[in-house]
């Protein structure tokens, strides 16, 4: 007798919380619509703001590479703006703040983890934007002299 009354209370808090979950979803559904909606909107201005930083930045005569890393940037800012606002929506902004405390964390161990190439590329990003030497520059560099004769933000050819 006490395994069937064990079994109806059990089966009793499954239906009851299965119920809550449903009465959740469509009392959440409309929130639910608006935040995928928020969240593909978020992609096309996204994909926008890549488009147009690579414009504005292709007049102004930087490198490709740099152009392609700030429009990417400027793409998953928007995107990532787009997420917030959706998770808000949802009412979820305890996870959006845990992915991005979490988002901190994982970008403070690869920074420590990956210093020396982190150094090595903000280096060629300061090369690329600032014009220190073209290509066909000559070059002298510990004790080696030589032509330079292609720039990117991760190697100098020369």
């Amino acid at each position: 007798m006490q395994v069937a009354a064990g079994l109806s209370d059990i089966s009793a808090k499954l239906v009851d919380k299965v119920s809550l979950w449903i009465d959740t979803l469509v009392v959440m559904f409309p929130n639910l619509v608006v935040a995928v909606v928020v969240v593909t909107v978020g992609w096309g201005l996204g994909r926008l703001a890549r488009r147009l930083v690579y414009g504005a930045l292709e007049r102004l005569h930087t490198p490709h590479s740099v152009n392609a890393l700030v429009s990417w940037l400027a793409s998953i800012a928007v995107l990532s703006g787009g997420l917030m606002i959706a998770l808000g929506i949802l009412n979820l902004e305890k996870a959006a703040t845990s992915l991005l405390a979490g988002a901190g964390i994982v970008g403070l161990a690869l920074g420590f983890a990956f210093q020396d190439l982190a150094a090595n590329f903000i280096a060629g990003v300061y090369l690329a934007v600032r014009f220190p030497f073209r290509e066909g520059d000559l070059i002298e560099t510990n004790d080696t002299l030589g032509i330079a004769e292609r720039i990117r933000i991760r190697s100098t050819i020369i």
